[in-house]
């Protein structure tokens, strides 16, 4: 029997400080080496507590492929 709901990998990636240019930076080379389709990975931000982090921006990369996550990791953690 197959499972109806796919698995998903998820790698978090922290931007601390938080730079809007180093972000897009950051998103330009994602899409290069991924492209845009969104059924194969997307972003999100998590909800977080606003007292504990200032100037930080956390991001959820959400991938349908766990080579693609594993990649994305080994080339894009910080």
């Amino acid at each position: 029997m197959l499972n109806p709901t796919p698995s998903f990998a998820t790698v978090r990636i922290t931007f601390d400080p938080y730079s809007h240019e180093q972000v897009q930076i950051f998103l330009k080379e994602v899409y290069r080496d991924f492209g845009r389709d969104k059924s194969r990975w997307y972003y999100r931000s998590p909800i977080q507590d606003l007292d504990m982090l200032v100037n930080t921006w956390t991001v959820d990369f959400v991938f349908s492929d766990f080579h693609d996550a594993t990649l994305f990791g080994l080339k894009y953690l910080r």
